[in-house]
């Protein structure tokens, strides 16, 4: 062998060794983001359970349901497109910022749509959906702050397809913090009770989300003079099939509450949550490796290297696995220890629930760290037409279970759906990573 060729060997692994460092970094960071957002979740309900019990939790858990509602849709996918689209042009200065631009003003005109339709629809869902008539004020505060939501998830987007980890963890680590402390303060200290709970989310929600575009590089920000219709009309393509898909899966996992809420009453839903809050420990690590995955899976689909992208999808699914298996054990077994200190003695029962939510998520857990990855592989309907699918069975499922068993009914549907996605989602990455 050469010189020249063990120079370059020597380089090449240099290369691989740097970016292996890299990508173990930016999962570190997605992992904290996400740890933040998971623990908020965890925080805001135990404060909400111990000073307004079981009842007030349940009307807690539908607001911040549609609270996260917003999270998902007011964005309508520009967020993730600008990911896809920033990954793949990653050389190209010009189109990327061309994209960006069209990014941030159509996530604004997104936030401001779904901000108008609940605070038009508030009333009708707190007394005619719900009968909560009490639920109505917070469902219109919680109406201000998708505008901003949706400007946020933009700013997120573009950290994201740059590989900007750490810039993506802070900024969802500030909202995160900013929120548990003012929602503490405004429950425990003020005793503001539900409003007041509500509040501590929608103010933070408000002033990060208004403030983060400030952390976008000048070079990469919005610029009136590089906007095009054109550019916008693409990636509102892309986030239509975005958010076609998000909102059928977003609502696999509500729609049990939704209809627990529906057929039985806020105490059955504040057992639930409990047992979902607790459960849902297990897929911060899946959601953290998802962040970087996204990105990754589309410079490859770029490069059209369809091996190393199925080996890349199953050695992903594979850590989450085992992660997530050893982790449930893990929750299992502090189940009783974990709802008496975090909660109360009148939440025991939803540890029965826990266990089989616990199951599901692990069997789930391999779908989660790929789940947006059809994206990156410009295979738009196929995550959609899975989704949608799901939906109506989970929906299916549901009605017919939780009248007759209540939230056990629940439990069963989403881990009958879980199984089947995991099937379905193996074989559609078997075919879709196929060489051509």
């Amino acid at each position: 062998m050469t010189m020249e060729k063990l120079r370059t060997n020597k380089m090449k692994k240099k290369i691989i060794e740097i970016y292996h460092s890299k990508t173990r970094i930016d999962v570190q960071w997605a992992f904290f983001s996400l740890l933040s957002a998971g623990l908020t979740y965890i925080v805001l309900r135990i404060i909400i359970g111990k000073n307004l019990g079981v009842s007030g939790l349940g009307i807690y858990t539908i607001v911040y349901m549609i609270y996260q509602f917003g999270i998902q849709f007011s964005n309508f996918g520009f967020g993730s497109a600008l990911t896809k689209y920033i990954a793949e042009n990653y050389d190209d200065k010009s189109l990327i910022q061309k994209k960006i631009s069209a990014g941030i003003v159509g996530s604004i005109i997104s936030g401001l749509i779904f901000s108008i339709l609940l605070f038009i629809m508030s009333p009708i869902i707190s007394n005619n959906v719900f009968n909560t008539p009490e639920m109505n004020p917070l469902l219109i505060i919680t109406s201000f702050c998708f505008p901003f939501i949706s400007l946020q998830l933009a700013v997120l987007g573009i950290f994201n397809g740059f590989r900007q980890m750490k810039s993506f963890a802070s900024l969802n680590i500030v909202l995160n913090v900013f929120i548990i402390f003012l929602s503490i303060y405004f429950v425990n200290i003020c005793n503001l009770s539900l409003f007041g709970a509500v509040l501590g989310y929608a103010i933070p929600t408000c002033i990060i989300g208004g403030l983060s575009p400030l952390l976008l590089s000048k070079e990469f920000t919005f610029k009136r003079s590089l906007f095009e219709v054109s550019v916008l009309k693409t990636m509102s393509i892309f986030g239509f099939f975005f958010i076609l898909s998000t909102s059928a899966s977003f609502l696999n996992t509500q729609v049990g509450t939704f209809l627990i809420g529906y057929f039985l009453t806020p105490i059955e839903v504040g057992i639930y949550s409990v047992a979902i809050t607790i459960s849902q420990i297990l897929i911060i690590f899946p959601s953290a490796i998802q962040r970087i995955t996204t990105p990754d899976i589309a410079n490859l689909y770029r490069k059209k290297s369809e091996t190393k992208i199925r080996k890349y999808f199953f050695r992903s699914m594979s850590y989450s696995l085992i992660a997530c298996l050893i982790i449930g054990i893990i929750i299992i077994l502090m189940g009783d220890w974990l709802i008496l200190n975090l909660f109360s003695e009148e939440f025991l029962p939803a540890k029965k629930y826990m266990i089989y939510l616990i199951i599901g998520n692990v069997i789930f857990s391999p779908v989660i760290s790929v789940g947006s990855c059809f994206f990156s592989m410009n295979k738009f309907t196929v995550p959609y037409r899975i989704n949608i699918i799901s939906f109506f069975l989970m929906l299916l499922l549901n009605f017919i279970l939780i009248p007759s068993l209540g939230i056990f009914g629940a439990v069963i549907s989403t881990i009958t759906l879980q199984i089947v996605l995991l099937f379905i989602y193996f074989a559609m990455i078997w075919i879709y990573t196929a060489e051509e």
